[in-house]
This record gives C-alpha cells, sequence and structure tokens, in this order.
C-alpha cells in the first residue's frame, strides 16, 4: 500500500524491472552491523517524564491540556479531578502513544522532543501549545534527550 498511488501496472514495466535489479545488487547490511534501538525506561518515564505533562512553565500550558484527547494527540490522558496523577495502567497507555512520538536513540528526530522547541533552536515551525523549551540547553530537554537515548538519567528535572 502506498498513499501516493500505484505507479506500476505491473511487475513487467521496464522501470520497475530496473528498480527491482537495482535492489537485488545491492549488498546487504548485516543485521550485527545496524545497533539496535534503545529501550525506552517505562518507570523512568512514569516517574519523571509524565510529570512534565501537568507541570506548567510561565506563560506556556500544560501538556495535558492539549494532549489528553484520544487520537493521535492523546499521550496525556485526563486526569480525574479527585485525582493527582496517573494509575499504572494509565501510564502505561500513555507510554505506548507516546511512544510512537519517540525515535529511539534520536533526540533530535524525536517529535516529542522537537514539536514544542522553539523554531530557532530548530523546533518544528507548529505547536499550538506554545515552545516549552528555548534551546536544547534547557535541563528538561536535556533530561528527556538522554530518556530518549536510552539512557536513565539520575534526576528528574522538570518544572
Amino acid at each position: 500500500y502506498h498513499v501516493g498511488g500505484k505507479f506500476f501496472t505491473s511487475q513487467a514495466d521496464p522501470e520497475w524491472r530496473r528498480m527491482a535489479d537495482w535492489v537485488k545488487a545491492a549488498t546487504p547490511v548485516p543485521d550485527d552491523s545496524i545497533p539496535a534501538a534503545p529501550v525506552l525506561d517505562f518507570e523512568f518515564f512514569r516517574t519523571c517524564v509524565q510529570r512534565l505533562f501537568i507541570s506548567k512553565r510561565p506563560g506556556r500550558m500544560e501538556c495535558v491540556n492539549c494532549h489528553s484527547g484520544g487520537g493521535v494527540r492523546g499521550f496525556a490522558s485526563a486526569l480525574p479531578a479527585d485525582r493527582a496523577y496517573w494509575t499504572l495502567e494509565e501510564s502505561r497507555q500513555n507510554f505506548e502513544i507516546l511512544s510512537r512520538y519517540i525515535d529511539a536513540g534520536h533526540p533530535e528526530s524525536t517529535r516529542f522532543l522537537m514539536h514544542p522547541m522553539a523554531i530557532d533552536a530548530g523546533g518544528d515551525p507548529y505547536h499550538g501549545g506554545g515552545r516549552r523549551w528555548t534551546s536544547k540547553s534547557d535541563p528538561e530537554w536535556r533530561m528527556l534527550a538522554a530518556w530518549v537515548r536510552g539512557e536513565t538519567p539520575a534526576a528528574c528535572t522538570i518544572g
């Protein structure tokens, strides 16, 4: 399935054949030469990363205000009025959804980190909730980048 439509009506098409031959002639990359993506630490997510969803920075909205809905943006489920934090099950759900926006091992290509980054620091052109970080030297951003790289930072720097 290709969202751009089908380009070839059959595998007998000369252009399709040229591409297929090119792929066949390529030297395979051994699986062991490609480093495995790091594993994101769920417990660090639950105790540190997830806290930023409800932490307010001056002049900025909490992430949960926009990202608590369902669908593709819903990585920070809404908290009931009688609770200050997520249950273990809710945290797992948030983690699974947010993982879609993480390019494990690569903070600068991770939407979760680059979407709310200031544009002049390399952030995405649009983020409706404002810019949470003005630079990659922000302690909170650095802590999250370490987590995305598969590290378990020594401390939460949220706030």
